[in-house]
């Protein structure tokens, strides 16, 4: 973001979304713009272009060089009196003392406490707008009822307590579904489960052979019956094609809006799915067809919580797309993961949905966690095309060094990736 007449400028190093709804949430509303930088020079580059207030860096954030980050910075900003705050999930002594000793004014942990966050920033900026707004209220005589709290913040609560206490009306997975993920499980899954399951959906078998008869795999003369199709595809390739098939109707929507949103979901869901295979392949996990599952259902928590705030809109106004867009980042992961508990879907599902965002950690998450995890931050890259731009912070990733991914250069997954897009929004058609 630039700097208006009315603002100050925060620059942030941090990849975690959930800390960033929150900057986002919180310098906003008090007068700030939080501007974003990927990786050292970027954030050099951006001290080097604008005037800031504060500066805050997890040092050991994804593109992050740990303590020479807050070394680069103290360099760059010199004499100026800019406060670095470090927030990281490296909670230890020696770290805290290194930090200090660099320059950081303070030093808060993760996962954020946000009242101790808003706390401490206060002593280092002045919050221009609440202060404003607490003076004008002064002056009013008026008390802040609940319509004038933030509204994000009363629905992102609002909705948290609807998932605690059971009072959501969670979407009911296709009936196809649940013998897609029993199919799934089974890793020597037999030819003829796979044939029954479509010959019997005269809409889906069309599209499988449509699929099999296309540029992608056709080879020699056309095939005509479920089971050659199968065949030509690959049995696990093909239950994963059933399975966009069938969940394709869950990223649709009335609403032109909403059907907007959606649509984008599932782009980067079927881009993300690809990604997970291939990387699957790359590292010899077996069964790589099964990872295409994890990309496309990882984001399933925004399809559920996109069709609960159209609900909602009908009794509150929820017209603004940055709110939108900061509580389906805050809240995703948890919908979605409570949404593979109520579909039965295995435990591994439960954990890549929930945890795709973390810092990865061998110990504790699965390889599929972490696989799908590194598929969705390409995917992103791909998405918005700046994956070449950004291949060198990709490779730094911790992901990469804990399943073995070293690709010398990601043109032959982009190519991919293409490919198999165009053959998949076929099979939407």
């Amino acid at each position: 973001m630039s700097k208006s007449e009315s603002n100050d400028c925060v620059l942030i190093l941090d990849q975690d979304e959930n800390s960033q709804a929150l900057f986002d949430s919180f310098f906003t509303r008090v007068g700030f713009d939080p501007t974003y930088a990927a990786n050292d020079d970027n954030a050099i580059s951006e001290i080097q272009q604008k005037q800031f207030s504060l500066i805050i860096v997890d040092i050991f954030s994804e593109g992050m060089s740990q303590f020479d980050t807050l070394k680069k910075i103290k360099q760059t900003i010199g004499e100026k009196n800019i406060p670095i705050v470090v927030i990281t999930q490296e909670n230890k002594k020696e770290v805290v003392s290194e930090c200090i000793s660099l320059g950081a004014k303070d030093f808060l942990a993760k996962p954020i406490n946000k009242s101790v966050f808003v706390s401490r920033i206060s002593k280092l900026i002045t919050l221009k707008t609440q202060k404003a707004n607490t003076n004008n209220k002064k002056e009013n005589n008026t008390n802040e009822t609940e319509d004038e709290k933030p509204k994000e913040n009363n629905l992102v609560e609002d909705l948290i307590y609807k998932l605690k206490n059971d009072k959501l009306d969670f979407s009911t997975m296709p009936q196809l579904g649940y013998k897609i993920i029993e199919l799934l499980k089974d890793d020597n899954t037999p030819l003829k489960k796979v044939n029954e399951l479509i010959e019997k959906d005269p809409g889906i078998f069309s599209r499988i052979l449509k699929s099999a008869n296309s540029a992608v795999y056709a080879a020699g003369k056309p095939v005509y019956s479920p089971k050659d199709a199968i065949m030509r595809i690959g049995i696990k390739r093909t239950i994963n094609y059933v399975l966009l098939i069938s969940s394709a109707r869950l990223f649709t929507h009335p609403d032109p809006t909403y059907s907007t949103l959606l649509k984008s979901v599932l782009e980067h869901s079927i881009c993300t799915a690809i990604c997970a295979r291939e990387i699957s392949t790359e590292v010899n996990y077996p069964n790589p067809d099964n990872l295409f599952a994890f990309g496309l259902l990882h984001d399933i928590g925004k399809v559920l919580l996109l069709r609960i705030l159209n609900q909602l809109s009908k009794q509150r106004d929820l017209s603004d797309p940055e709110v939108l867009s900061n509580v389906m980042t805050q809240l995703h992961t948890k919908f979605g993961a409570s949404l593979m508990k109520k579909w039965n879907f295995p435990a591994d599902f439960h954990e890549a949905v929930l945890c795709h965002h973390e810092k990865p950690n061998i110990s504790k998450h699965a390889k599929p966690t972490v696989i799908t995890a590194l598929a969705n931050t390409i995917a992103k890259e791909i998405d918005n095309e700046t994956i070449k731009e950004n291949t060198k912070v990709i490779l730094m990733l911790p992901h990469n060094r804990l399943i073995g991914y070293r690709p010398k250069n990601f043109d032959d997954l982009v190519k991919k990736v293409t490919k198999e897009k165009q053959t998949l929004a076929a099979l939407l058609e």
